[in-house]
C-alpha cells in the first residue's frame, strides 16, 4: 500500500483502550500517524478519542466494524485486544498485506483443541503475506543483566526463577495465559528452545506457580495477579537476584534493573519502546513478507501449549 504523502507511516490500532493507549503513545512518539482505531463500541472509542486528542492533538478515524476499518489506507497495525481475538484479526491484516505488531500471546483460546491450535499456527506460519512482531519485550532485561555480569555465562546456570506480580484482572489458569509469554521468552533468550518436563503446579485464584525442568535447568515461574498487589519483576539466576524498578509515567517513565547482590542499579531503555522501534524500522525497510519475528512467537506458543496442557494430566 502506498505510503502517505507526508512520508509518515499510517498506523491502525485494534483495541485502543487499556494497553492500546500505551501503544498509541509510543508509536506517536516515533512519528507515526495514528490513522484509525477499531474498538468494541462507540462509547469506548469516544472516551479514547477524547483522551488522545487532549494528549497528542490527533483525531483518527474510528470504527467498530473490522471490514470498514481495513478500508482505511494503512501501512501497519497494532493489535491490543484479548488473545482469543488475535488469530482472526492477524489473519485479516495479512489478507490485506499489512504488517502486524501484536500483544502477547500470538493467540490463545482455552477452547481450542490441540489439532486446531497447530492448524492455526500453520496457517499463520505459511501465509504468503506474513509479517508480525509479538510483544515479549522483557527479554531486553537479559541484555542488561549480561552487561552487569559479563564474567558469567547465563547458559551455564542451573536454576532460574522468574517472579512476576502484576495488577491484572485475570485469575486461575488465565494468569498463566497472560504472563507465561513473558517468562517463556526470557527462558528462550537465555537457554534456547527446548521442551519442558517434570511439572509441579500450584494454582489458586490469584496465583499461578509452576516448576519444571528445561535444558537440565530447574525453572520456577511465580505469577500473581490482583488489582491492588505490589508489582514485582524479579529474575533469579543461580541465586543471584535482579529486580526491575520503574519511576514516573508517560513521557517521564524510566526503567531500571538492580543487581541486588552488588547493589548496582542501571537505567534500562524502555523495553516496550525498543521492541516497537524495531517493528517500525522493519516496516520502513519494506522487508519482504515472512522475514519477520514469527518464529520467536511460534516457539513461545509451542512451549506455552505444553505447559498449559500438562495442568490437567
Amino acid at each position: 500500500m502506498k505510503q502517505s504523502a507526508n512520508n509518515k507511516l499510517r498506523l491502525g490500532v485494534i483495541g485502543p483502550s487499556g494497553i492500546g493507549k500505551v501503544h498509541i503513545r509510543i508509536f506517536h512518539s516515533l512519528g507515526l500517524n495514528i490513522s484509525a482505531l477499531l474498538g468494541r463500541s462507540r462509547e469506548s472509542l469516544s472516551e479514547t478519542l477524547s483522551e488522545i486528542d487532549n494528549l497528542y492533538h490527533i483525531n483518527p478515524k474510528s470504527f467498530t466494524n473490522i471490514d470498514h476499518f481495513f478500508t482505511t489506507p494503512l501501512d501497519a497495525i497494532t493489535i491490543c485486544t484479548p488473545p482469543e481475538l488475535h488469530y482472526q484479526q492477524i489473519l485479516s491484516a495479512f489478507q490485506v498485506n499489512l504488517p502486524v505488531f501484536c500483544e502477547k500471546p500470538l493467540f490463545w483460546n482455552n477452547e481450542l483443541g490441540n489439532k486446531k491450535f497447530f492448524d492455526q499456527l500453520a496457517v499463520l506460519e505459511n501465509h504468503p503475506f506474513r509479517r508480525i512482531f509479538v510483544n515479549t519485550s522483557n527479554t531486553v532485561f537479559v541484555d542488561y543483566i549480561e552487561k552487569l555480569i559479563p564474567e558469567l555465562k547465563l547458559e551455564d546456570f542451573s536454576t532460574f526463577t522468574f517472579i512476576f506480580h502484576t495488577q491484572g484482572r485475570h485469575s486461575w489458569r488465565d494468569i498463566a495465559v497472560d504472563l507465561l509469554p513473558h517468562g517463556i521468552s526470557i527462558l528462550i533468550r537465555i537457554f534456547g528452545v527446548s521442551v519442558p518436563i517434570n511439572f509441579i503446579y500450584e494454582i489458586s485464584r490469584d496465583t499461578f506457580n509452576c516448576r519444571f525442568t528445561y535444558q537440565n535447568v530447574c525453572i520456577e515461574f511465580n505469577f500473581f495477579q490482583k488489582n491492588d498487589c505490589e508489582k514485582k519483576f524479579v529474575l533469579i539466576l543461580n541465586g543471584r537476584e535482579f529486580r526491575r524498578t520503574q519511576t514516573g509515567h508517560g513521557d517521564s517513565y524510566k526503567v531500571f534493573i538492580k543487581d541486588v547482590q552488588e547493589n548496582k542499579l542501571i537505567e534500562v531503555n524502555d523495553p516496550f519502546f525498543i521492541y516497537i522501534s524495531k517493528f517500525v524500522q522493519f516496516v520502513k525497510s519494506k522487508t519482504p513478507p515472512r522475514n519477520d519475528m514469527f518464529h520467536d512467537a511460534f516457539s513461545n506458543m509451542k512451549i506455552m501449549n505444553v505447559i498449559l496442557n500438562k495442568i490437567d494430566l
